[in-house]
Order: structure tokens, then sequence, then C-alpha cells
């Protein structure tokens, strides 16, 4: 069995193969094309369980992508309400498939 065939979560409270989880990687994913070299091997050993979001958080590049993306905060925060007011809408995109 592969490493593919069985991830390991990218974040410990996201279940690898969970809606969440997917979207997550795909956005790393994309984190990478904006990326210098150095951080995309952090992305790559993140993917692959070598390393950890934090590593990743505590990077300056990371700091600066943060900074750029509060504008979209408050799209996020109604986003999040929405979930927040349908019943069971969390625990959908953080469920493991069967």
């Amino acid at each position: 069995m592969t490493n593919q065939d069985n991830p390991k979560p990218v974040l410990p409270s996201i279940p690898a193969g969970s809606p969440m989880d997917d979207a997550l990687r795909g956005s790393l994913r994309k984190m990478k094309n904006d990326a210098d070299p150095q951080i995309r091997r952090l992305i790559d050993d993140i993917l692959a369980g070598k390393r950890t979001m934090r590593d990743l958080a505590a990077t300056e590049w990371f700091g600066r992508r943060v900074r750029e993306a509060r504008p979209n905060l408050e799209a996020i925060r109604k986003e999040v309400e929405k979930l927040e007011k349908e019943p069971g809408a969390a625990d959908r995109i953080t469920e493991k498939p069967e």
C-alpha cells in the first residue's frame, strides 16, 4: 500500500480523505503556483505526511499570504454563518468517505 492509498491527514483534526481534507490539499497545491522552490518542497512534504502545517505557518511566505487574504475574510465569515445555520453541514464536510 502506498502513501497515496492511505494518506496521513494534513491537519490532525480533519480525517484524511474527507471533503475538508481534499479541499485543504487542493488549496496547498494551488499555493505552490506562486511559491519559491523551498516552499514548494515544504508543501510537497506536507502533502506526503513528512512535515506539518505548522512548518508552513511559520514561514514569512505564509504570513504574507495570510495578510493578503484578509480582505476575503468577510466572505468566508458569511459562508461559516451559513454552515452554522444548516444542521449537519459542518459534519458532512469533515466526514471520511466510506
